[in-house]
């Protein structure tokens, strides 16, 4: 979860924040606060005052040749194609390398466009796996709201760290 703040942000004192912080200013974590995410500042200072930071398995990839601040983060193994994070092993719009779209009727498996297996269904314009697709949950067009997930063909809300669906 990504918070971008127009100026400058505190997270006040003894308070828990989940999430990545993008200040065009300066951030300031208060006495006691904990972020489990990261805090960055564009323009100004990150100030910490006995706080307690963790972060999940995010890497930052590096600005396009301006030196500034990174201007995109994947997890999960994910590469950065243009201005989007891709699982080049089964994005099926970035299968194998950045921009290598895979046809309607093709999944991407291991990098590889692939017939669409049977364990998918055939949507409109893609492969869909109806069990963890957002755009089609538990059947073709059925798109889950834009703070849900789709777990088991439903749709729900992920948990407090924003990472499982529930």
């Amino acid at each position: 979860m990504f918070w971008q703040v127009g100026s400058s942000a505190t997270v006040g004192t003894s308070t828990s924040f989940v999430g990545n912080i993008l200040a065009l200013t300066s951030i300031a974590l208060t006495t006691g606060a904990s972020l489990d995410g990261r805090a960055l500042a564009r323009n100004g200072a990150v100030t910490l005052d006995s706080n307690k930071i963790t972060s999940n398995s995010c890497a930052p990839v590096a600005g396009e040749g301006d030196g500034g601040v990174a201007s995109l983060s994947c997890c999960d193994g994910a590469k950065a194609c243009g201005s989007t994070c891709a699982n080049l092993q089964t994005d099926a719009n970035n299968c194998g390398s950045c921009g290598k779209h895979c046809s309607a009727s093709e999944a991407c498996s291991a990098g590889a466009c692939a017939p669409c297996p049977a364990s998918r269904a055939q949507c409109k314009d893609q492969c869909a796996d109806l069990g963890s697709d957002p755009f089609n949950c538990g059947a073709c067009g059925n798109a889950c709201a834009a703070d849900e997930c789709c777990h088991a063909g439903s749709c729900g809300k992920r948990d407090a760290r924003n990472a499982l669906c529930k």
